[in-house]
């Protein structure tokens, strides 16, 4: 059965006074700039899109069940108990997506007015969320609601994939960033998630940029290389020292071998 996300409140009055409080006047007019709406029309369905805003909440949850039992967000939560993990995930997906709304990262396949594929395709220009963005997401309330030593995990870990990232940069310049590959389970094995990533990775060939990802496991790793990612690299992280880091890489093909 699918699991609802849990609900997550809307920001109001009181965000705007403590995002104001948290990260000054500048923070406020970030969270504010990265609220801009976006279109209202209904997404193309059964193809891939950039999720829309109103199914935001979905594509966490949807992301969040899928990736609950990776050793990397196992280690960050410091839970073994499943829904925990399902919670924090959520909560942390969210503010994620949110961050990039305004931009062509979240990419998601929509059946049924709902949906059931999403992953992150970073184009090389994109920067990453800066400290300030993160707190006008409402990162700041993750150490209150999850506790200090869950964050200290998670900039530890991501201070270590940013440095594997920063050697992946210098061998092969800019790169788009594939993250949160996901299927909903009632949705695998049909192909959609092999014909939304062909799609996306076209872009990449026709700019000519490779593409890169990380993952710890190793089914993963066949898939991949069923679309043109070549393992570069495969390393252990000290918080889940059992379970191997694959980051691959995907060369772009010239548009005549399409």
């Amino acid at each position: 059965d699918r699991r609802l996300a849990p609900s997550v409140i809307v920001p109001n009055a009181m965000v705007w006074l403590s995002v104001a409080c948290t990260v000054g006047v500048g923070g406020a007019i970030a969270w504010v700039f990265l609220r801009v709406k976006q279109p209202s029309e209904p997404p193309r369905e059964n193809e891939l899109v950039i999720l829309p805003r109103n199914l935001l909440r979905e594509a966490a949850g949807v992301a969040a069940a899928a990736f609950e039992n990776s050793p990397s967000y196992i280690y960050v939560s410091g839970s073994e108990n499943g829904n925990r993990r399902f919670g924090f995930l959520y909560w942390l997906f969210y503010r994620n997506f949110w961050l990039r709304l305004n931009t062509s990262c979240n990419r998601a396949v929509i059946h049924g007015g709902e949906v059931v594929a999403f992953f992150m395709f970073v184009h090389p220009n994109i920067r990453s969320p800066t400290l300030v963005d993160m707190l006008s997401a409402g990162l700041a309330r993750m150490p209150f609601l999850f506790g200090l030593p869950t964050i200290k995990r998670l900039f530890k870990l991501m201070d270590w994939f940013d440095a594997q990232d920063a050697l992946m940069q210098q061998e092969y310049g800019a790169m788009y960033h594939l993250e949160r590959v996901c299927v909903r389970p009632d949705f695998q094995g049909k192909g959609i998630g092999t014909r939304a990533l062909r799609a996306a990775l076209r872009e990449a060939d026709n700019e000519g940029f490779p593409v890169f990802l990380a993952t710890q496991l190793e089914r993963n790793v066949t898939f991949y290389r069923r679309l043109g990612f070549e393992v570069v690299k495969t390393t252990f992280f000290e918080g889940y020292p059992n379970s191997p880091n694959w980051f691959m890489v995907r060369r772009p093909v010239p548009r005549a071998s399409h």
